[in-house]
């Protein structure tokens, strides 16, 4: 029975805060139980078995008080976060500023006209506030998890890039620099590139990156034609490149760039230390998550060696 005392679940689970004063109505229904055959103690005993559930763990907390520990949180973090990371937290915070009742309220409602892997990022930068005062964070709901794309469908992408096709020519741009994100990719200009070099600063961590210009960056560049930029300015909205490259592969998104670079080179045998170093990574930890699980032929290959 959830109401607004054992706990409300959302995606699977998530207790929210609540006061004490369900408690005391506990105290008061054990103290003044009514006769047998009293007409109202099958109501009594309802908010009896009501307010045992009923913690003070486990009250919904309102979206007025979530504004105020969310402004608190920021005011402690801001020397630790990036101004992009700041801006994203307070974008969240904004959307669910305009809830007039709870946030586990409100965050169904975003819910609904938002894509699940949106939906769990915002719980997260709910769970930090909530976590750094000390409430009970809200539990994520599950994902089914789809079959990514592979590094065999590179082929195709250059098939259609050779075509003409804009979105596989700017995804084959962005691969062949190292898997440059896309968000950097797009406010580059030629005059980054120095002596056959692409030189930027991520605007993600801040981290400098240097990668070589291949045949294949120079041909897309030139076949895109971006003037001043390396990416035409009609092509820098995300979500216009993400449904276009789906005309290559159902699944692929401009982030698999990224990561189709990182398998790539892990599988011909590249150093963790010079994938990390090209794709601008902070840490090998996450380099190695971008590399995926090792294959067992590989396996087999390195075992042999010994």
């Amino acid at each position: 029975m959830h109401l607004c005392t054992g706990g409300h679940t959302l995606g699977g689970g998530g207790v929210i805060k609540t006061s004490a004063t369900l408690q005391g109505i506990a105290v008061l229904v054990t103290l003044f139980t009514p006769p047998v055959g009293f007409r109202g103690g099958y109501i009594l005993s309802i908010v009896s078995s009501w307010s045992a559930i009923a913690t003070p763990e486990s009250m919904p907390l309102s979206v007025t008080t979530f504004m105020s520990l969310s402004s608190k949180y920021l005011e402690a973090k801001s020397h630790l976060l990036s101004p992009r990371t700041i801006r994203h937290y307070e974008s969240v915070f904004s959307v669910i500023s305009f809830g007039k009742n709870f946030v586990h309220i409100r965050l169904q409602e975003l819910a609904v006209d938002t894509k699940p892997s949106t939906h769990r990022q915002r719980i997260k930068v709910v769970n930090l506030v909530l976590q750094y005062h000390g409430e009970t964070p809200i539990e994520l709901p599950r994902m089914r998890r789809t079959q990514r794309v592979t590094p065999d469908c590179i082929e195709d992408i250059k098939k259609y890039a050779r075509d003409g096709h804009k979105a596989a020519q700017v995804f084959l741009l962005s691969y062949s620099l190292g898997g440059v994100r896309y968000g950097d990719l797009v406010s580059l200009k030629k005059e980054n590139v120095v002596n056959g070099y692409l030189h930027y600063c991520q605007q993600k961590t801040g981290t400098p990156v240097s990668v070589p210009m291949n045949s294949t960056s120079l041909w897309c560049v030139h076949s895109l034609r971006g003037g001043d930029y390396l990416v035409p300015r009609k092509w820098t909205a995300n979500w216009k490149l993400n449904h276009f490259i789906k005309e290559v592969h159902p699944r692929l998104q401009m982030h698999d760039a990224r990561r189709l670079m990182a398998i790539h080179l892990h599988r011909q045998g590249h150093p963790l230390a010079t994938i990390q170093a090209i794709g601008g990574w902070t840490s090998i930890d996450t380099a190695m998550h971008y590399c995926g699980s090792v294959e067992k032929s590989h396996l087999r290959q390195a075992i042999h060696m010994l």
